[in-house]
This record gives C-alpha cells, structure tokens and sequence, in this order.
C-alpha cells in the first residue's frame, strides 16, 4: 500500500485528501452532532484531514433564527434566456456559532484517529484584532491542529464599525480614496494593509499554524466601479 503521509505547514497527515463539512446554510446541518457524524464518516473512510465551517466569535441564542437559502430569478439574452440559481440571502446562513462549533469538536476529538488534523475557519467580519485573536486562541484551546482565517469577500469591511473605519482611514493609496469617494467599502482580503495586520496578530496569537482564505472573487465587483 503507497505511503501518503504528508506534511503541510508542520502538520502531518496520514494523507492529503480531506473532507469539508456540511453546508450550514442547510437546516439539519446546523446541528454539531450531525457535523459531527458526517465528518467522522470520512475520516473513518479514510480522509486525511478534516475541516471545520466558518465560524464566528458569537454565540448562539434560542430566540435567533438562521436565514434561509433563495432562489435567484435570472434573465439573459440568447440562449437559456431563463434561469435560476439557488443563494444564500445572508452571510450568517453559512457560519456556525462559536458553541456550535467547540461542541462538534468535542464530539470529533473524542474518536479521531491521531493522524487527522482539525482545521478550524475562523471569521470575524470585519477587521477587530481583538475578536480575532480571541476567536483562535478558543479555536485552538478547544483542539484545532491549524486555522485558516476566512478573510472571504463575504466579510466586508463595514462603514459602520469604528475599528473598521481608524484601519481604512489610516490607508492612504489611490485605490482606497477612490473606494471612499465613491462610498464603498472593500472586502477585507482586497485590502493587503489590514490582511497583513490581521493575520500577524493571529500568527503572534496562537501556537498552531495560520493560514488565509482569499477569494477567487477578489477585484470584482471594486474593479467596475473604479473603472467607471
């Protein structure tokens, strides 16, 4: 039988083929010992690693509801001029609670084999140092082997957080000037001035290894307002 143990970022892995979990953006995969279930199944199955959803700082409350999927009505000339797409009407939709989360890990750590890594994804929305680190100094206290930092368009740097405001303020390039005058706000990983302190704050933070979560997206929708 070949050898497929591998190495990445200090991390050894019995192989490099791992499982991401289950969209929470569907309603029983919001519960951690579904996650939980579907995760072990593939490392019983062989994974190499596991990976853990998006989650954020805060913590679930039972009079808070998750949005729900929509269906996207869409029109185009010529050929298939009607079709649809099935999104996520709201970025919480696809983020697990904090509690959630440290409860599907300790149901995974329970029965993991030693040689599969938990990868924890955690999101804050918007650049607060604080939240940050605190959000993997938890991740890594409840067990995670490494942290990939979802810094996605999806968490847009809001106008409305004062952190969010000081960190874009202090950023004096053309493009940023241009974005403020036009009264748009970037997505965090579009921004390498606020990407490069965020993840050196993490890094500093926790002794496990970090690494970010771009986007493929980056530069879209920026690059049509700036070019108009």
């Amino acid at each position: 039988m070949a050898n497929l143990v591998t190495r990445f970022g200090g991390i050894k892995m019995r192989n490099p083929i791992g499982v991401a979990p289950l969209n929470p953006a569907v309603a029983y995969a919001r519960k951690p010992e579904v996650q939980a279930d579907w995760l072990m199944r593939h490392a019983e199955a062989g994974a190499g690693y596991l990976y853990i959803s998006a989650t954020r700082l805060q913590r679930s409350h039972p009079s808070e509801g998750y949005p729900s999927q929509k269906f996207l009505k869409i029109q185009t000339p010529g050929f298939a001029a009607k079709e649809g797409i099935s999104c996520i009407g709201d970025i919480m939709a696809v983020q697990l609670y904090l509690d959630k989360t440290l409860e599907t890990m300790a149901l995974i750590k329970k029965q993991l084999p030693y040689d599969v890594p938990i990868i924890a994804q955690p999101h804050v929305g918007e650049p607060d140092l604080d939240q940050w680190v605190e959000l993997c100094q938890t991740l890594e206290q409840a067990g995670a082997s490494a942290l990939e930092l979802n810094i996605c368009p999806i968490s847009l740097v809001s106008q409305g957080e004062i952190g969010s405001k000081t960190m874009m303020g202090q950023i004096d390039t053309l493009e940023m000037r241009t974005l403020r005058q036009l009264g748009l706000s970037p997505g965090m990983s579009e921004v390498p001035e606020i990407v490069q302190v965020i993840v050196k704050a993490c890094t500093e933070a926790v002794k496990i290894p970090v690494g970010i979560k771009p986007s493929a997206e980056v530069g879209y929708p920026k690059c049509v307002a700036l070019a108009r």
